[in-house]
């Protein structure tokens, strides 16, 4: 889909992730991301956790429609158009070298990003 403002054309497109890190915290760990919303919305993040021991696979989804909303309504936002940073944390009760991988796909209304990983 394009869309034509002042006679430029913009697509519009679903989010895409260009960076990913986890790290862990005293308390489990946390994921940051870089990205870009060609319409300057996020409303979904869905975080797949992978690891060595069965059953140790967890999907999460996390609604990220207000706070995608406070960021690109913010005067901050406006020099970086449709470029965000997400910090997402994640408290792990247990052993977490469980886990060995998490993948992030980001949703708005135009769909859901290529998913991407970063290994523990």
């Amino acid at each position: 889909m394009r869309e034509l403002s002042a006679g430029i054309g913009r697509d519009i497109l679903a989010p895409r992730i260009v960076k990913i890190q986890v790290s862990a915290t005293s308390s489990g760990f946390e994921v940051r991301l870089t990205g870009f919303s060609t319409t300057r919305e996020v409303t979904q993040g869905t975080f797949r956790f992978s690891g060595s021991a069965p059953g140790s696979d967890i999907e999460v989804a996390i609604p990220l429609g207000n706070t995608s909303a406070t960021w690109f309504q913010s005067a901050e936002s406006g020099p970086f158009g449709g470029q965000f940073g997400l910090t997402q944390s994640f408290v792990w009760q247990g052993q977490s070298t469980v886990l060995n991988a998490v993948t992030v796909t980001l949703t708005n209304a135009q769909g859901a990003s290529a998913a991407i990983q970063a290994k523990f």
